[in-house]
């Protein structure tokens, strides 16, 4: 965890490879997140985050999501009341 938080931090190709290698199997989700978030790669911590108030702080930065990859997450959303809390969080 802490190997890949420092990655995350100093040389975050590295942790994006160790991530999408499925080198770790268990680690703190939001931690990862939060990092993410801390360094401006927000549709990543997207990813990682699960709880519904840390998705909306996320979603509001819309400028540095690809379309298709919005419309992937939000039909991924487990419910749809989660969907239109994310929507209308963008909108205002």
């Amino acid at each position: 965890m802490r190997l890949l938080a420092m990655n995350l931090i100093h040389a975050p190709q590295v942790a994006y490879a160790m991530l999408g290698n499925e080198m770790f199997t268990h680690y703190d989700r939001p931690h990862i997140a939060n990092l993410y978030e801390k360094a401006g790669v927000m549709p990543r911590a997207l990813k990682y985050y699960e709880d519904l108030p840390e998705i909306k702080r996320v979603i509001v930065h819309t400028a540095v999501f690809q379309p298709d990859l919005l419309v992937n997450y939000f039909s991924r959303l487990m419910t749809g009341r989660s969907f239109v809390v994310c929507v209308r969080e963008m909108l205002v």
